[in-house]
């Protein structure tokens, strides 16, 4: 209406709705519009206030992509009219095949509540995961489906893991590793001075002269590990690439306990301290030798690094069964906005217990603090098919690098849109150093669902340094694929891409109850009125003309209208007669 109608002079507007904005999600800034304008709105409801036996599919929360054989995060929020209290039941399908399900609570009338469901990530590819909540006796089951489009990666990425020294923890997580399809580690172990033996290298000149000097040789990893080696073996300027690997780069970071760890490292006064979730203190440089046992917090209890099991009892009993760990780091309390995964609980209580692993976001990256250098005990001393450690570090690792970004990332605004709504596409573009560009050649080329494809060119927006923006309309329901190069020059910056779904569902009924307040509101702010359905009849008497800014008065000579004119000299003239007859003129 706004833009159709934005200077035609209108006398009112006539709004039939039940209330809910489906679709736009403009709906206060366009309504300031028209209220600028004096245009009265004229409301009329349709729909009950009061909605009995809904269960309703509000919001799903998942990861645009994901690495493969890792687990997705997904957050789910639906709300219910007359089920308060009873159980429904979330049904997960991947690509139409029945995936899990999980059975939930519905709130109170009008909320909304939420779950987390974990998914695991199998299968390559644009996968598309629908959620559907099923309650007894239904009344709309139309919105009771969300669908969500997850990209599944297997693109292989690098962590590089330095070891200043042989021992039982490198040896065993190497091996935990090595028949991992989807993660490289690559290893640098220092076997004396200046000498370093290098494992998973894929090219004979790759770390030839130890550790990266050099920014883009660095972050061509997606990951970092110290393990036992002092602060004093880097130079100022690694420890600061490091520093900018994760702000910047966006890679993952992990230091592993040791004698060379943390304090032990003399890390407490290098750039790495700003960027480790946990504070560093110089008081205490050795590792504490004693049996120490692993503990769940109650925030990890929750995370999917902490899950070895999908139920919940399980998974602590299996954490408590674990031999326990025999030293750890002594590390200050987690910085703010740190997070807590586990502590350590020695077998003679005293004192507060050690934190055993913590993580934090630091700029675009991760970092992760493991104050201890005996994981490899669990293996250890475990039955030789228990596979408790090696699914321990695989889901670590994962973690690690599963956010990592590349240097060309492609995006759109969301993943599911309908049709004929704009899709906004963005791309970060950068060099190898991750320095970004604002003068590359980038081209997106987009595949419909029937195979057609179009290329469209993305610019430099100007707001964002390397960011590209393009828009273009969607009609066909389906999946559309999107693939993006950038170029400067004759460098080739790369490639990636990225997919998002057409869908025509039926938005009307979600949030389907009448909002009666509302559209009062709306209506008297706007000087109008508000109609039930049944009174909609009222409306065209009710509506009065409104002097707007565009409106005007005209003014014309008599006989410049010949109708008027006509009829004017009609009423005189019968007017007289009539006077005539009766002896009145």
């Amino acid at each position: 209406l706004q833009q159709e109608l934005g200077t035609v002079p209108l006398a009112g507007v006539v709004l039939i709705t039940d209330g809910a904005d489906n679709a736009s999600k403009q709906w206060t800034e366009s309504l300031s519009k028209l209220e600028a304008r004096k245009i009265p709105f004229y409301t009329v409801g349709v729909g009950s206030e009061s909605i009995t036996r809904d269960a309703e599919m509000v919001k799903v929360s998942a990861p645009r992509s994901t690495l493969k054989e890792s687990t997705a995060v997904v957050d789910v929020s639906y709300r219910s009219h007359g089920f308060s209290g009873r159980k429904a039941t979330i049904y997960v399908r991947e690509n139409g095949t029945l995936l899990k399900s999980e059975q939930v609570t519905l709130p109170a009338d009008g909320e909304i509540a939420e779950t987390t469901l974990d998914l695991p990530a199998k299968n390559e590819g644009t996968r598309l995961f629908s959620f559907s909540l099923q309650a007894p006796d239904d009344r709309i089951p139309e919105n009771n489906t969300l669908a969500a489009l997850v990209e599944i990666k297997n693109d292989h990425p690098q962590i590089l893991y330095i070891e200043g020294e042989p021992r039982w923890e490198f040896k065993f997580l190497r091996r935990a590793m090595q028949d991992d399809p989807n993660i490289r580690l690559v290893t640098l172990l220092r076997s004396s001075q200046n000498k370093f033996y290098r494992q998973g290298i894929d090219k004979e000149e790759m770390l030839s002269e130890g550790f990266p000097k050099k920014k883009d040789e660095l972050f061509a990893f997606k990951g970092l590990i110290f393990g036992s080696i002092e602060s004093t073996f880097f130079s100022q300027d690694q420890l600061k690439n490091v520093v900018d690997f994760v702000s910047n780069r966006g890679g993952g970071f992990l230091m592993m306990g040791g004698r060379n760890s943390f304090s032990g490292g003399r890390y407490e006064n290098s750039p790495l301290a700003d960027i480790l979730p946990v504070q560093l203190s110089s008081a205490d440089r050795n590792p504490v030798i004693g049996r120490l046992k692993w503990s769940v917090t109650d925030y990890g209890r929750t995370h999917p690094l902490m899950k070895l099991t999908p139920d919940a009892n399980a998974n602590i009993k299996q954490w408590g069964d674990l031999p326990p760990l025999n030293d750890y780091n002594k590390t200050l309390d987690a910085k703010v906005g740190a997070i807590v995964l586990a502590r350590g609980q020695a077998e003679q209580r005293g004192g507060s217990d050690p934190i055993l692993l913590a993580f934090q976001r630091y700029g675009r990256g991760r970092t992760m603090a493991l104050p201890t250098g005996s994981t490899w005990r669990w293996q250890m001393q475990m039955d030789a098919r228990d596979q408790t450690y090696e699914m321990f570090w695989k889901q670590i690792l994962r973690w690690l690098v599963n956010t990592s970004p590349d240097p060309l990332m492609i995006n759109s605004d969301k993943d599911t849109y309908l049709p004929g709504e704009t899709v906004h596409l963005s791309a970060d573009i950068s060099n190898k150093s991750f320095e970004r560009m604002n003068n590359a050649k980038a081209v997106a080329k987009i595949t419909n669902p029937d195979g057609v494809t179009e290329a469209v060119p993305l610019d430099w927006n100007g707001s964002g340094e390397g960011t590209y923006q393009a828009e273009l309309n969607v009609t066909a329901p389906g999946i559309y694929r999107v693939e993006v190069d950038a170029t400067q020059g004759s460098e080739n910056l790369g490639s990636n891409h990225t997919a998002f779904q057409v869908e025509d569902r039926p938005v009307e009924f979600s949030n389907a109850a009448l909002d009666t307040r509302l559209l009062q509101s709306v209506a008297t702010s706007t000087n109008g009125r508000y109609y039930p359905l049944s009174k909609i009849g009222d409306v065209p008497e009710d509506a009065q003309y409104v002097d707007t800014e565009t409106s005007f008065v005209e003014q014309k000579e008599l006989w410049d209208v010949p109708f008027l004119f006509m009829l004017l000299s009609i009423s005189f003239g019968a007017e007289w007669f009539w006077r005539k007859r009766k002896g009145l003129a």
